[in-house]
């Protein structure tokens, strides 16, 4: 085959789509044997199937379909069809919520550096154990919560801030 045949089968095959593009080459069919019934004229799976049962039958494949209306002229490649439908009251409920949430939550993300190396290597070393102890596996989240308590019984003050405008303390 010449370079510009392997172009235009290319191109043939790019309007099938995958499932198509496969059970086409399984039964040594090609693009052109196979009227494509999809979105802008593209190849679909059952589109072949057709194409198989009236070769079996000996009919031509278009000869077996009813007229069909003009395609749908297709979106350039890269583009999505966009329609915009108005919201009903209760989605711009939702959103003024979800917006209103997000406005006034406060969120703080933190980031801290931390050496893992000797937590990975307790956990290497007793990971087979603990599964076959627990019936789970040893994850991070253990050794995260000790960590975390551990420094709560240290840290003797938590201050937590309330709506009314007080304050608790310990003590």
């Amino acid at each position: 085959m010449g370079s510009s045949e392997q172009q235009e089968e290319g191109d043939d095959d790019a309007q099938a789509g995958p499932a198509a593009r496969k059970m086409m080459s399984e039964h040594g069919l090609s693009a052109a044997d196979v009227k494509g019934t999809g979105r802008a004229g593209r190849i679909t799976k059952e589109d072949v199937e057709k194409a198989l049962a009236s070769k079996q039958s000996g009919q031509p494949a278009s000869a077996s379909e009813a007229p069909k209306a003009a395609p749908i002229p297709a979106a350039e490649p890269g583009e999505r069809e966009e329609r915009r439908v108005p919201m009903t009251r209760l989605r711009k409920r939702i959103a003024e919520r979800l917006v209103s949430a997000q406005q006034n939550a406060a969120m703080l993300t933190t980031f801290n550096e931390v050496n893992m190396k000797p937590i990975m290597d307790m956990r290497k070393n007793y990971k087979d154990a603990f599964e076959k102890a627990h019936g789970v596996r040893l994850g991070f989240m253990g050794f995260f919560t000790r960590a975390c308590v551990a420094q709560g019984q240290r840290q003797a003050v938590v201050i937590a801030i309330f709506p009314a405008g007080f304050f608790c303390a310990p003590g």
